[in-house]
């Protein structure tokens, strides 16, 4: 008879031991939903895909500007220091005939003003500019467009709205938000 020794014995039994463990463990199994969701939009319909957003920046000892331009570029005038984050103009997509014309504005009545989140402090936002992009024409004046030709009868077009944010002299801290409204009449 050969005797493996007591240190082959542990291991064998240290093994063995394992093995039975992992075997012995149950299995288990687990069901989650998940959510889905669609939004079908009417034809003749308008919807905003992403947020106007200025970006950080530091207010200095004297007034300035930040500007998101419809390209979403940003620059910056005064005692303004531009500091990263996030940064874009708000886009919006819209849904009509080719060839229907459209006049795009923002609702500037009253003053369009965001509010730093749980005070009271203002900056005015102003200088609204439109940028067609895709679907759209010029028209004629300011604000009037044509849809182009998309695919079959109807056509999607895009469009960008930069603007300027009025920082005051040590503005506060804070992180600040506030709504404008795009008028958009298709005829």
């Amino acid at each position: 008879m050969l005797d493996v020794g007591p240190q082959i014995r542990s291991v064998a039994f240290l093994s063995a031991l394992f093995l039975g463990l992992l075997a012995g463990r149950p299995a288990y199994a687990g069901q989650v939903s998940g959510d889905a969701s669609v939004a079908v939009l009417e034809k003749l319909s308008l919807v905003n895909t992403k947020d106007l957003e200025f970006g950080k920046m530091f207010a200095g000892t004297t007034a300035g500007t930040v500007v998101i331009d419809g390209n979403s570029a940003r620059t910056k005038t005064g005692g303004v220091t531009l500091a990263g984050g996030k940064f874009h103009a708000a886009e919006f997509a819209g849904y009509g005939d080719r060839n229907q014309r459209v006049t795009i504005a923002v609702d500037i009545i009253p003053p369009v003003q965001i509010t730093r989140i749980n005070g009271t402090q203002q900056m005015l936002v102003n200088a609204f500019t439109i940028t067609p992009g895709s679907g759209l024409q010029n028209n004629g004046p300011p604000g009037r467009y044509k849809i182009q030709p998309g695919s079959g009868s109807t056509g999607l077009f895009t469009f960008t709205i930069g603007a300027t944010l009025n920082v005051a002299a040590n503005q506060m801290p804070g992180d600040y938000e506030g709504v404008f409204s795009v008028i958009l009449n298709y005829q």
